[in-house]
């Protein structure tokens, strides 16, 4: 594509080998409420879970995906 830059994503991974504290929640659904942007919050019992069976990524993908989902349907 011309003119387009290196990085055009709209969607951020956030990875914890522990628990995703909910003042972390609340700052990522904040930051998907007024931007663009999707935050993908990925804990350590998913990190577990996916080191177990690598498939289940797709789980936790659709589940984040649905989150945000839902947050950007509430500012309709």
């Amino acid at each position: 594509m011309a003119g387009a830059g290196p990085f055009q994503s709209n969607e951020i991974e956030r990875l914890a080998t522990g628990e995703i504290g909910a003042s972390a929640r609340g700052y990522a659904n904040k930051i998907m409420g007024d931007t663009n942007l999707c935050l993908v919050l990925v804990n350590g019992d998913d990190l577990l879970a996916i080191e177990k069976n690598p498939a289940v990524i797709v789980d936790v993908f659709n589940r984040e995906a649905v989150h945000a989902m839902r947050l950007k349907t509430l500012e309709l």
